[in-house]
């Protein structure tokens, strides 16, 4: 319902609040062309280290739930506690920035911060879904968010930033709509911690993908 009411501002908001940048005198119009080379394949190997996280992410918001309730807890504090990832990744997010702007080590932070969600992400399931994991979980994964975004950022250009961030989201959506379907082939198979663990093995995984832009 607030989400409803929300949107019914958000359209006349845009309309009367948002101007188009002026052409200022002497500028140059910029021409968009499609990156290549090194710029292409670190693009797309930035595409796959947000899809592959953004895919342990969905499994922990997906199947928490699940995992609490055969534990015995009611549905509706089940939701309640899978909502803590969502607020762990909100605080932690904008600090995970901030910290990786400070320390000028961003794919550092990166690297600690994803094995440590993997680590947490094999936790739940064994903990019994225990919030003070599952928070940790959230904090873990808005680390990762801030460092991640700075991947595009670090390669392309005015020129190829358009197509660039196309390419970047496709693949983080092709990621992010197979993980949960082998998820969900995992759960049904071999049961939900298993479904935990093929989690924390994505996080690692994007780690290559990280390794591979690095060298790139």
């Amino acid at each position: 319902m607030l989400e409803s009411v929300l949107a019914v501002f958000r359209v006349p908001g845009l309309l009367l609040l948002c101007r188009s940048p002026e052409q200022t005198a002497g500028s140059e119009r910029i021409h968009a062309r499609f990156p290549s080379g090194y710029i292409l394949a670190a693009i797309l190997l930035a595409g796959m280290v947000w899809g592959l996280f953004n895919g342990a992410v969905a499994i922990a918001f997906s199947f928490t739930p699940t995992l609490l309730v055969e534990n015995g807890s009611p549905l509706a504090k089940a939701g309640v506690s899978t909502s803590l990832v969502m607020w762990g990744i909100m605080v932690a997010g904008i600090f995970g920035g901030f910290l990786a702007d400070r320390v000028r080590r961003p794919q550092r932070i990166l690297i600690l911060a994803t094995l440590i969600f993997a680590a947490l992400l094999m936790a739940v399931p064994r903990s019994g879904g225990h919030a003070l994991v599952i928070s940790a979980l959230g904090i873990a994964a808005g680390l990762c968010v801030g460092p991640i975004m700075t991947l595009p950022a670090n390669v392309l250009t005015a020129e190829t930033r358009a197509t660039g961030m196309g390419l970047f989201y496709t693949l983080y959506y092709v990621c992010f709509s197979v993980t949960p379907w082998l998820s969900g082939e995992i759960i049904t198979t071999f049961g939900v911690q298993q479904v935990f663990d093929f989690g924390a093995a994505i996080a690692v995984f994007s780690l290559v993908f990280l390794w591979l832009y690095q060298i790139s």
